[in-house]
Parts: C-alpha cells; structure tokens; sequence
C-alpha cells in the first residue's frame, strides 16, 4: 500500500488549506434589496437535506413583493446537489422590514468532495427593475463509513454447516463514506489500525489509548427487535456510534421489518432455525432492545392486537432472560397531529403520547408479574414530548414548520427525520449507561445547537426524569454481560483470507472472502461471528454479526457381541446388540428387527432408547430356533435404528450366528460296591 501516506498527506493538507481558507458571503446588491442567509457555506454528508434561511431586507421605501430563484445558467448548483425555494414569492414585505424564505438544500447519495461548488440565489422585485443575489457555498462533508455486509450469507447471515465441513464466503466491503479510503478486516475483535500504522511506518507515533468507562462491559453488545422506525436513519448504528465515542467498544445489531409487531418478532424468535432464534441463542447480547409498532400500545386493553403484544412481550422477556441478557422496551412516540386512522384515541400528539407511555408501562408490568426478567423502559417518547412541551411553555408552536418538534418527524408526520432518530439514539445511549449524552462527538451532520438541544433534552428526560422509570446503572446489580466467544471453539477456522482493502473509492464495493472451517467432532448449536471493518484514513470501525449454526451429525454404531451366545434347535434364547453414539449430539431412536434368513424368528424386547453422545446401551432380543434346525444352519437379522425426531435419518446393521449343537450326556457310575486294594 505505498500510496496511502501520500494520500493521507494529500488529504490532511487540503482539509488544513480549506480550514485556513474562509468562504466569503458573495452578494450582489440593489441598495433597496439587502440579502443574508444564515449558512453562507453549507457542509451536507451525502443523501442529507438542510433548510436553508434567506432573509431579504426591503431598504426601500414602498411595499415590495419579490421574485425568488435560484440561478440556473451563470452559477447554477453542481449537478449532485438540489435547491428549492419553498415559494418563489415573497409578498408584502414593509419598507425597513424584512421577511425570511427557506430553501430546502439536498445533497444525493452517490455525492463525493468533487461535488463542492457553490449556487447563486436570485431576488427581483416583482413590478420594478431592482434585483439582487448571494452566493451560497456547498461542500460534501468528509466523511468515512466502511461497511459490511453479512445478509448474502445462508438465510439473511445465518449459516447453516455440518461438521468437517470448509466454506470460503464472498462478503460484500462498501464504502459508505464520501473519499476514497482502505480498510483493515478482522473476525472477533476490533482491527489494530494502530498497529498497523507503527508496522507501516518507519516513524513513531504518540498514540494515546483510553480506558473504557465502568459501564462499558455490560452494555458491549446491544441487539434491537424493531421495525421502520428503528430502521429509519440507522438507529442502531447512531447508538454505536454514541457508545464508541464514549470510549465504549460497544457493538449493536438490529433485526428490523416494516410494520412489525412485539407478537411478530416473539413469533419469529419461537420459530426453530430462524435468524433472530439462533441470535439469541448464539451468546452474544447483554441487552436487547425491543419496539413495539407505533400505535398499538396505546389501544385498548380489550383489542386483539394489544393483547398480543403484551403476551408477545412477556414471552420474549423470558426467553431474553433465559439468554442471560435485560431487555428494554423502546417507548415510541405520538405522531406529529396525531392519528388520522383512530382520531377518537389519538386525536393530537399529546393525546397519543400519553397513551403510548402507559401502554409501554403496562408492558412492563405484565412482564415483571409473570417472568423473572430484567425489564427497563428507555422513554424516547417523553423527549419528543419534553421538546413539545418546551416550545409551547415559551410561548412558541411546536407544529410551526421550522420549530425543532416539527424537525424531528419525516414528511409523513410519523417516522423519525435524522433529528429524530438522533433524539432516539441519546435517550438509548443514556438509559443504557447512566450517562449523559451531552457533549458526545459523531459523524450525524447537523446543525450544533440543534445536536446540543437533542443531546440536553435525552439527558433531562433520562437522568432528572420521573421516578416511574428505573434503569440498569441504577439497580442493585448491572445489566450481566452473555457469554461470549472471546475464541472460536477449539478446531475452528476463521478468517479472512485477504484482511485489507486498498483505495476504495467512495460508494464503491469490493468482496472480501472469509474463510470458515469446522472440525469433523464439533457440537452442533449456534454461534455468533462479529466480522470487523476499519477505516484506516478515518479510525472508525463498523462491524456486522452472522450466525454459523452447526448441524448436529448422527452417527451409531452397533455391534454383535455375544454370537457365543447357545441358540439351539427348538429354544428361546435371549440376546443383545451393542449400540453407541458416535454422532456429535444426544439423539433418540427407534428399533426395528427383521429375519433375513435362517430357521429362526426374532423380536426386540426393547423399542427405543436415548443415547447421550459417546454413551452406549445393549438392546436386547429374543431368537427362536426352529426345532428342525441344523447345526451350523445361520441365521441372519438386521436392525434399523431410525432417528425418533427425523425419520428420514436412519441405520441399517446385519448380523447373523450360527445354529449350535445341543449335546447331553449321563454320567452313570457302578452299580454295587467297589473295592479297591490299596
């Protein structure tokens, strides 16, 4: 890789010239139009939108409406970016008065730093001939996100393998970040991009390392139960993110489909063989994050469908538990108006967040009557509603279109914008840690006084909120961390064969292969694999878990050992057969015994048994020789053994013995005295 210190050299000057370098507000002016914006340089990461606020002054002295555009032919936007003007009049603006527009600023999701470029916004008076213009300055953020990808494995990244089996699996590498970048791969731990940069260079580094907080062992890896509002923006990796910049080397993952229910994830998690079964069981979450869809917890107690949420969560709080791991119900929030589909129950936001915090409540409390589980409840709702609260206390209008409430819903007035998600993302971050999210760093671009309100409102909601809510740091004990695989199981082999990708380029995609091998006596079960992404250019790591599920392997021996047994002409003799599991898992089975041949009929006196692995058991049999028999005339069984719980798994053994020979004799002594000399 001999060009990366030249790059990064390359990259760090530019980042240091553009530092040093301010970008002038160009505005061209009719003294009677005065225009400013308030972001003359706007920094957008790929696939974000931004409000943009223009203010145009009227310095002159009559009542002016104005005609808004954004140049299309001298300095139109670069091609990756879309300015819209959410009206292109502005009415009625008083002489020395001035009136504000916004300008909705995207940037697409393929765009690179090559995209940078700036857009000239027009104003005309509508009936004269004064015109002014500013220019506004746009650049793609540098940002670095490598990302893996597990789902093309087996079932949605659960693999299913038999023992002594070796696969080499293609596992997509992305780059989701905006330049150009390499990363370092890893299985199981985190890469040493540290390491690797003092083995690169010749010269010495002043690398620091930080302690990771008290709470960081029980809250390493956090799986979340959702649906798309846990999948919108990347929730869970916005918690990672927030967990690592707390100095946590925090791992989440999240099982998540549109419209899910409690009831339909306890359904899939009961279902033998599915992803979210085998993840659970895999040994790997200290806490499990569970979200209900977004209307049913505040129904009635009576409807169908909240009772099957509420024994829903019951169920998977028990098998959480039983897992070793806490669970903690994510309380979601009201929509924006309200629900238009039940305007009786949920007829404004405040309305509907009430009754979704008490049905998430009831969920709790069901659970902690009936289970033994861990159960916290994380309130994102409350903060949504601390922020609605707060806006209408100062007197403003959460549902004004620029206020920060309206901001945190997409344009379905339903799902989480950015903010939103980012909102969610705090409260989780503080209720799973005790901590304050105030202050943490992460790669979410927005604006910094709407970061540091979202992060304030989490923390106030979290850390002096209502006593009804109680959380792990604050419990007798800690929220325990699940077993995990610090190593594979003795035997296996896992690894990537090639653990570096060189010079990616931003949205590009290489595969990377991982090999994996399992030794031929491995016990069958699910175990999970973290595989590891880190950018080298960018120090962040990204990782993804899969599943490898062993399949158990069936295998019994059986042996004849008492063909020394006496089976005569015209008896019953009872005998045995020698059976051992040689498979790698305890197994069942069931017994049948045939005639092949000979002058003889059989029967098991036994007809199943259950064998541990490396056990063994006689299966006794009664043979009946037919009285006409010959010696040396055989006779030949054979036995089937079938698989009590898999039918189509069977074993056939033939045996045979020989017919004996029945000899009886008298012993007769002399009839009368004997005399002997001596």
């Amino acid at each position: 890789m001999s060009q990366l210190s030249i790059r990064t050299f390359v990259l760090v000057g530019m980042m240091l010239l553009a530092s040093a370098t301010p970008l002038a507000q160009l505005s061209k002016a009719d003294s009677e139009i005065e225009l400013d914006v308030d972001m003359p340089h706007m920094i957008l990461t790929p696939g974000e939108s931004m409000n943009l606020t223009l203010t145009i002054h009227n310095n002159g002295s009559s009542i002016e409406t104005y005609d808004v555009e954004i140049d299309s032919v001298v300095s139109p936007p670069p091609a990756a970016w879309t300015v819209t003007p959410t009206s292109n009049t502005v009415s009625n603006v008083l002489p020395t008065y001035n009136s504000t527009l916004t300008i909705v600023v995207q940037l697409g999701e393929t765009a690179t730093p090559s995209d940078n470029g700036m857009f000239t916004v027009i104003v005309s008076e509508s009936d004269g001939t004064a015109s002014s213009t500013i220019d506004v300055y746009v650049s793609v953020a540098i940002v670095y996100n490598p990302h893996l990808d597990a789902t093309g494995v087996g079932d949605q990244g659960l693999l299913a393998i038999d023992p002594g089996q070796s696969v080499d699996l293609s596992i997509p590498v992305s780059n989701f970040g905006s330049v150009t970048d390499s990363y370092l791969l890893s299985v199981g731990q985190e890469p040493d991009l540290t390491g690797w940069w003092a083995n690169y260079s010749s010269g010495g580094s002043s690398n620091t390392t930080t302690t990771p907080p008290a709470w960081s062992a029980s809250v390493s890896d956090v799986l979340t139960f959702g649906n798309s509002y846990t999948s919108a923006n990347g929730l869970s990796s916005m918690l990672e993110e927030l967990l690592r910049s707390a100095d946590s080397p925090s791992n989440t993952s999240d099982f998540t489909n549109g419209g899910w229910t409690i009831a339909d994830h306890w359904d899939d998690v009961n279902t033998s063989g599915s992803a979210q079964n085998l993840s659970l069981a895999s040994g790997v979450w200290d806490t499990v994050i569970v979200q209900d869809q977004s209307q049913i917890p505040g129904f009635l107690r009576t409807d169908p469908d909240w009772l099957a949420s509420k024994n829903g969560s019951v169920h998977l709080a028990d098998r959480i538990d039983s897992e070793g791991a806490a669970m903690m119900l994510m309380m979601t929030w009201g929509r924006r108006n309200g629900d238009a589909q039940n305007p009786i129950l949920y007829s404004n936001f405040t309305v509907m967040q009430d009754r979704l915090e008490q049905g998430y409540i009831d969920y709790r409390d069901n659970i902690s009557q009936e289970t033994s589980a861990e159960i916290y409840i994380a309130p994102v709702g409350l903060a949504f509603k601390h922020i609605h609260d707060s806006i209408a206390a100062s007197g403003g209008n959460p549902l004004s279109p620029t206020s920060t409430f309206y901001g945190l819903y997409s344009a379905d007035g339903s799902h989480p914008s950015t903010s939103g998600s980012y909102l969610a993302a705090c409260v989780l971050f503080a209720a799973l840690t005790g901590d304050s999210p105030v202050g943490l760093t992460d790669n979410t671009t927005m604006d910094a006084t709407l970061r540091l309100t979202l992060q304030q409102a989490a923390a106030e909601v979290v850390l002096n909120g209502s006593s009804e809510y109680t959380y792990p740091w604050e419990s007798s004990g800690t929220i325990q961390p699940m077993s995990q695989h610090s190593s594979f199981p003795a035997g296996w082999e896992v690894r990537w064969l090639d653990d570096q990708i060189e010079n990616l380029s931003a949205n590009g995609q290489e595969t990377a292969t991982l090999r994996i091998t399992i030794p031929s006596d491995a016990s069958p079960g699910a175990t999970g694999i973290r595989l590891y992404a880190g950018s080298l250019f960018g120090n962040v790591t990204t990782s993804t878990l899969m599943i490898v599920d062993v399949q158990p392997d069936y295998d019994l021996q059986v042996d004849f050992l008492n063909a020394g047994d006496a089976f005569l002409p015209g008896e019953q003799t009872n005998s045995s057969v020698r059976l051992t599991n040689t498979g790698t898992t305890d197994a069942s089975y069931e017994y049948t015994l045939t005639v092949l041949s000979g002058p003889c009929t059989a029967a098991l006196l036994t007809y199943a048994s259950s064998l541990v692995v490396d056990a063994s058991d006689d299966l006794a049999f009664s043979a009946d020789i037919g009285s006409a028999a010959n010696v040396g005339d055989v006779c030949s069984l054979r036995l089937t053994s079938t698989l009590a719980s898999d039918v189509s798994v069977s074993f056939v053994r033939d045996f045979s013995f020989e017919v004996d020979r029945d000899i009886n004799f008298t012993l007769q002594g002399p009839n009368g005295a004997v005399v002997m000399d001596p």
